[in-house]
């Protein structure tokens, strides 16, 4: 039954026609002409696009085509599918001289009085383009690059120096001008620049393989009263460099230690664990739920980061929020930094799985679990002072958790650990609390 309701008095359809198939109506498409009225025409009156019409129709119809053009069609959707699963990334295309924008001063900063119009070029102070050079981002970077330009190799070889020894020869590594620092030891600025240039190609790896095999780098970072009086922040390198670990590092560092942090690369951000009620969007619906699995254990890199909530533990260690660009990080020393090294929910279970470790090589002795947590930790056994101390410690906290279990059971769930067959709750708690202190420890947190 078809109805047909024709509500405008002086628009009606005086004449219609109704078609009625059985096929499928995916392959239906509104023509004036019916194939079967096409069919109806002699061949040498068709038109290129009839006949192509006639052809498609018969090859999706009539074997042996039609299965072929079905399993097309559906590898065509997979293709597509696939396609559309696949990050894309923006990039910038110069358009064609005549199409460019003509780009004017504005006049006190007010776009509607615009002035002179202005060209492409780079700053006269630094010299002008490299002969031949187009007025274009390759242009500009054969400029950046050119042997004429001072800049570029010193202000590279300072930020991997920084990252290094902790402050550059140049200490505000992001401001090279008049408002900056003066290098510490400009001849040793222009000899890496011109090295890193000239000898090693612009290759990082080079150059941090020349920066750590140095006589300076590979100085013993043992504090020294004397040395500390005279340089107390090590501008003049008179010892080796000591400082804080990154943010990031400080977290995968933990991981690591605790035997769990994912070698996986690339894929989508996760959510690794964080205290409840910190994550607060106020733009959108997105809920903070912990990733399951190898995910939850991937590094720092792969964090879920919003500007409106960065991932707190990074932040509390000098992280940038991601709303501008920071070229160095200004290192904090707070209380709050201990506070999240000691129980932030992501360390307390990297302290009971190290601790889980330790219990085990130190089933038959402690002495022995402590050995294995220190290589683990810091890279060498414990000395007698300190294995005494944390033995102390690990004998008087079993204790106390033995007589008061839901403590125990309380540590162990802020850190999502559950015991195995064969381990007690008390000893595996008092292992934990051992194992955040080794995490906590300045050796553990500095770089040496």
């Amino acid at each position: 039954v078809f109805t047909l309701q024709q509500r405008y008095t002086r628009l009606q359809l005086a004449r219609f026609r109704l078609s009625i198939t059985g096929a499928d109506t995916s392959k239906l498409k509104p023509e004036f002409t019916s194939l079967a009225e096409l069919a109806g025409v002699p061949a040498a009156k068709h038109s290129a696009s009839e006949q192509k019409r006639l052809e498609e129709a018969y090859r999706k119809e009539n074997e042996p085509t039609a299965s072929v053009y079905k399993q097309l069609t559906a590898t065509e959707k997979e293709l597509e599918k696939l396609n559309k699963a696949i990050p894309a990334t923006p990039i910038m295309r110069e358009l064609k001289g005549d199409k460019q924008r003509v780009t004017r001063i504005h006049r006190r900063g007010n776009f509607l009085d615009q002035g002179d119009a202005v060209i492409p070029a780079v700053p006269e102070y630094f010299g002008p383009l490299p002969a031949g050079s187009p007025t274009n981002r390759l242009g500009l970077a054969q400029w950046i690059t050119d042997t004429n330009n001072p800049l570029t190799a010193r202000v590279a070889v300072n930020r991997a120096w920084g990252r290094f020894f902790g402050n550059g020869l140049v200490e505000t590594e992001e401001d090279f001008g008049s408002q900056g620092s003066v290098p510490t030891h400009p001849e040793l600025l222009d000899w890496m620049a011109v090295e890193f240039r000239d000898s090693l190609g612009w290759s990082w790896k080079k150059l941090c393989k020349t920066i750590v095999m140095s006589a300076t780098y590979r100085q013993s970072a043992h504090h020294d009263s004397t040395k500390a009086k005279v340089d107390p922040r090590n501008l003049l390198l008179s010892h080796g460099a000591r400082f804080r670990l990154p943010a990031e590092t400080v977290r995968d560092q933990a991981l690591a230690i605790a035997g769990v942090l994912s070698p996986k690369l690339h894929g989508p951000s996760v959510m690794p664990p964080q205290p409840d009620g910190v994550w607060r969007s106020v733009y959108s619906g997105l809920k903070w739920e912990t990733s399951p699995g190898e995910d939850k254990y991937r590094r720092a890199l792969y964090t879920f980061w919003r500007r409106t909530s960065p991932y707190p533990a990074m932040m509390t260690f000098d992280a940038g929020s991601g709303e501008v660009c920071v070229v160095r990080r200004i290192r904090t020393n707070t209380p709050l930094q201990a506070l999240v090294t000691l129980n932030d929910p992501a360390f307390v279970e990297a302290a009971a799985l190290l601790g889980r470790k330790m219990g085990l090589a130190g089933r038959k002795q402690p002495a022995d679990g402590l050995n294995a947590g220190y290589l683990l930790a810091l890279g060498r056994p414990a000395s007698k002072v300190e294995s005494a101390r944390l033995l102390k410690l690990f004998e008087s906290t079993r204790a106390e958790f033995a007589k008061d279990m839901p403590a125990a059971q309380d540590l162990l769930a802020a850190g999502s650990v559950k015991t195995e067959p064969g381990e007690s709750v008390e000893t595996l708690a008092a292992w934990t609390v051992v194992g955040n202190v080794l995490l906590n420890l300045d050796e553990t947190l500095s770089k040496p």
